[in-house]
């Protein structure tokens, strides 16, 4: 991370068997509500380690329905981020 770049949070999913959509979800709403909470909302990313499972539609689903695009890594991880131009936590009514 430079002093320009995107803060990352990591959650390690090593040794965990699975995740629904609906866990990403609610955690993508916690990790916003922090964010909003802080004021610091601009250039972060969500990344998760070791995933216990595929990157299906589902999920890049989810994803969308927060303003997130997440893409899999090299190393297998997922990376959720927001365009330069959008804010996490921003929704649409």
């Amino acid at each position: 991370m430079t002093a320009s770049g995107p803060r990352e949070v990591v959650l390690d999913f090593e040794g965990v068997e699975g995740i629904a959509p609906s866990f990403l979800d609610e955690l993508i709403s916690i990790l916003e509500a922090q964010l909003r909470a802080s004021g610091d909302r601009r250039n972060h990313a969500i990344v998760l380690a070791h995933p216990p499972a595929r990157l299906s539609l589902k999920f890049e689903a989810v994803a969308r329905g927060h303003k997130l695009s997440v893409q899999t890594q090299a190393d297998g991880s997922w990376r959720l981020s927001c365009a330069a131009d959008e804010l996490i936590g921003r929704r649409e009514p």
